[in-house]
């Protein structure tokens, strides 16, 4: 082989390694892409999920607060009728 040959084999060497590198990079490049929106969608769904847990426990602590109101006011409601029904049974057994 003359050393022009040679020289022209190198050179297509070169250039096709030269390509092959490109097309790789492209190609990474493009995968870098994809992975990057696809966190961007996680992260966006994540931020709706937390957005929609805090509007859901603010809900649940509401409805806890009313439900301790209620049953506060169920127990006061008791004891007071439980009271009226021992003095209205004392009377009973008293003869009043």
């Amino acid at each position: 082989m003359d050393k022009k040959k040679k020289y022209i084999l190198l050179g297509l060497g070169i250039l096709s390694g030269s390509i092959f590198e490109i097309l790789k990079e492209k190609r990474q490049k493009e995968e870098i892409n994809l992975l990057k929106n696809k966190i961007n969608k996680l992260g966006h769904c994540h931020n709706e999920f937390i957005m929609y847990q805090g509007k859901y426990n603010d809900d649940n602590d509401e409805l806890l607060e009313e439900l301790n109101e209620r049953v506060s006011y169920l127990e006061e409601e008791t004891t007071s009728n439980y009271d009226h029904i021992v003095e209205v049974s004392k009377d009973i057994v008293r003869g009043d």
